[in-house]
């Protein structure tokens, strides 16, 4: 992988990149899925979720469930809120309600499904308490740095302030200011939180930065960690990735959990291009790219299960 540390943990090798502390005052280190091929997926197939499959031991999904690429809704129902997005509900495994929507740009026909974890998923085993690995993961919720103070623009990323950044839920912690005029900042739409009680998250453009120069985000990562190792992977093979692939097109970069939601051209989603230098903005949430969640490791409670 040419990565400075990897980590394998659950059958998965993951990355690190930040250590902090929770606000129980525990040491946690939060890892990064080091790409989306992985060897225990070798032989997973194309269509084990409705939008979201495995090629060549590669996970791709969508990001949304039958979403038009402009279409949006109203209150909860956004095509591109990370908290009710398929992506964070059937993909991750965390469960919840996902918005369903409709090749029409119609709000009216947006739907809200509810998804059961699987134990056939493959995250279960870092989303579901049976199996005991959660027991030694930290939730979002229990993270300052991801409650608010996420700034797209004032990390240097980007122009404006952008959506599913911070799962604070009030905009006296995410004030509209600093959002792009006519975009929308989520903080108090019902379901905008949803993710911070999730032990598997999608990472932000804020956390991950995009290059190493100035914009190399909280994490400060390098671009062997950003970039994509399985990134030979045409689009005409992603488009059979899932058996209901949508109606847009298909990308082999990392979905992040960022979105730039502006009036009608709302829908849009950042990813990671797959050589770990620069950002893609023309992710609708009806296609499908490459899967590399984030989670945080509670060192403290490892540390004290040892004595």
């Amino acid at each position: 992988y040419d990565a400075e540390i990897l980590i394998e943990l659950g059958g998965l090798i993951w990355t690190p990149v930040y250590l902090s502390q929770d606000d129980q005052e525990n040491d946690i280190l939060t890892l990064w899925l080091a790409d989306n091929q992985q060897d225990v997926w070798s032989s997973r197939k194309r269509d084990e979720g409705e939008y979201y499959g495995f090629l060549n031991g590669a996970l791709y999904s969508d990001w949304a469930s039958n979403w038009h690429q402009a279409a949006y809704g109203g209150n909860s129902l956004i095509s591109d809120m990370y908290g009710k997005s398929y992506m964070r509900a059937v993909t991750l495994n965390n469960g919840g309600q996902y918005s369903h929507g409709t090749t029409s740009i119609n709000p009216s026909q947006v739907t809200l499904q509810e998804a059961e974890q699987s134990e056939s998923n493959p995250f279960a085993m870092f989303t579901m308490d049976k199996f005991g690995l959660t027991e030694f993961l930290v939730t979002p919720v229990h993270v300052s740095w991801q409650e608010s103070g996420q700034s797209a623009k004032n990390q240097g990323v980007a122009s404006y302030d952008l959506s599913n950044e911070n799962w604070a839920n009030n905009k006296d912690q995410v004030p509209d200011t600093d959002f792009k005029p006519f975009g929308m900042n989520y903080a108090g739409i019902n379901g905008n939180d949803a993710w911070k009680n999730d032990y598997l998250w999608l990472p932000s453009l804020t956390e991950t930065g995009y290059d190493n120069d100035s914009h190399i985000g909280m994490w400060k990562t390098t671009t062997n960690q950003r970039k994509l190792i399985n990134s030979d992977t045409g689009d005409s093979d992603l488009g059979n990735v899932g058996s209901a692939n949508s109606t847009g097109g298909t990308y082999n970069n990392s979905w992040l959990r960022t979105t730039y939601h502006y009036r009608a051209t709302g829908g849009r989603v950042y990813g990671l291009k797959a050589s770990g230098s620069g950002y893609s903005l023309d992710r609708y949430t009806s296609y499908s790219s490459a899967v590399r969640p984030a989670l945080h490791l509670n060192l403290t409670a490892i540390a004290n299960s040892l004595k």
